[in-house]
């Protein structure tokens, strides 16, 4: 038989209702001698595996090897063809070590779970002095002996609502099943209304209400405007993989009433802008998303509704030019402006000036023009711009411009 033993508790007890482990621990190497398989695919006669204490699902199986194995866990069930219980991963094989292995696989109590192979197993450890050899059968009905063992620890799920994953790690939730699913409130702070070009840092207080918990794959996604980070608890989460633009805080068990502290951190805003949550768990197979992402806006005016207004006097005023300019109402603070104006062909600046002009308000600025624009004024009617650029706001340069036909 497989080199693991079942709890005598566990025995008779069907169906499951929490996870069962299948074997008592992996020996810390494997020292047996390697088992080869001629070809095909070899798998242990049924009266040599593990016998399945409970009804359920089979959401992992670990193996101790020394290399990289093609081997398999297998469901041997009385008068059934074996099944073998393919990795929900998309990956094959296994690796050398003690890697924990995803699968979905449903068996009931009396069932009995080996592993299969192909080619040369490298992983085994030594038979008990005394016990017989073990045999494993090929495909085409031959046989192989070894005075070897394979070990083997698996995890036996519920499955409540019969969908063929376990309840506890491969359900989003189970459908009338017993293990309850978790929820959750978040409580983000209030950070005002902020500007475009600011930075901003929101904390959010993400806390499981129950009645279930979150096993120890518990995640938070993030998303926020560009140059986002965030931490968890204290913990810098990491960019999710596949280029995606989120990030990934790693938060582990959650149990009910544990509260998590998300920090989220934004630079350089831009309207509009938000920051969006999502909670969920390590499923085998998929990702559980867990509740729908939750998004908290920001309140951040658009560069449209920033930009000042500039209106200019068609006549000079004892030789000074007359610009009306408006610092919109919306935002957070006065607008600190630069000022200039010059002809509207290509030419020096006729004249500069900056000027600070509070919000919703509207001010006269009057620029004294140089000799030369006057005498040029006698012979024609020069077109003017006066530019005015905001000065005032964080990496954004918002600048309007006004123009007019000058006479005199």
């Amino acid at each position: 038989m497989v080199a693991l033993s079942v709890a005598a508790s566990a025995w008779g007890a069907a169906p499951a209702t929490a996870a069962v482990p299948v074997g008592g621990g992996l020996p810390p190497a494997p020292t047996g001698p390697p088992i080869t398989c001629p070809y095909g695919e070899c798998v242990p006669l049924a009266e040599f595996g593990e016998v399945v204490p409970v009804d359920g699902v089979v959401t992992s199986w670990q193996t101790t090897t020394s290399s990289a194995n093609a081997a398999t866990l297998v469901r041997v069930r009385a008068g059934e063809v074996a099944e073998w219980a393919r990795r929900t991963d998309g990956h094959s094989g296994v690796g050398a070590g003690s890697e924990v292995i995803p699968v979905s696989l449903r068996v009931r109590a009396g069932d009995r779970l080996t592993v299969g192979f192909s080619g040369t197993f490298t992983g085994t450890v030594p038979a008990p002095a005394g016990s017989p050899a073990l045999v494993w059968r090929t495909k085409d009905g031959d046989t192989v002996q070894a005075d070897a063992r394979i070990a083997l620890s698996a995890a036996i799920e519920p499955d409540a609502d019969g969908d063929g994953k376990g309840d506890e790690t491969q359900d989003e939730c189970p459908r009338g099943g017993s293990i309850p699913c978790p929820a959750f409130s978040v409580l983000a702070d209030d950070v005002g209304l902020l500007m475009p070009g600011d930075a901003v840092t929101r904390t959010f207080r993400v806390t499981n209400t129950g009645p279930g918990l979150i096993p120890a794959s518990g995640w938070v996604a993030v998303r926020g405007p560009q140059g986002t980070t965030a931490t968890a608890d204290g913990q810098a989460c990491a960019r999710a993989v596949g280029g995606s633009s989120s990030l990934r805080c790693e938060v582990g068990r959650v149990g009910v009433g544990r509260t998590v502290t998300v920090v989220v951190t934004a630079s350089e805003l831009r309207a509009p802008a938000a920051m969006t949550l999502s909670i969920g768990y390590l499923r085998q197979p998929p990702l559980w998303p867990g509740p729908v992402a939750q998004r908290y806006p920001l309140a951040v005016p658009t560069l449209a509704s920033l930009r000042p207004k500039v209106r200019v006097a068609r006549r000079l005023v004892r030789g000074r030019l007359s610009a009306r300019i408006t610092c919109p109402a919306a935002g957070t603070q006065d607008c600190r402006v630069g000022v200039r104006a010059r002809l509207a062909s290509p030419g020096a600046p006729l004249a500069r000036t900056t000027r600070r002009i509070r919000r919703g308000r509207t001010v006269t600025l009057r620029m004294r023009m140089p000799a030369s624009f006057r005498a040029k004024l006698r012979r024609s009617a020069p077109r003017v711009g006066v530019t005015v650029t905001r000065t005032d706001l964080r990496a954004v340069n918002l600048r309007v411009a006004g123009f007019a036909r000058i006479t005199r």
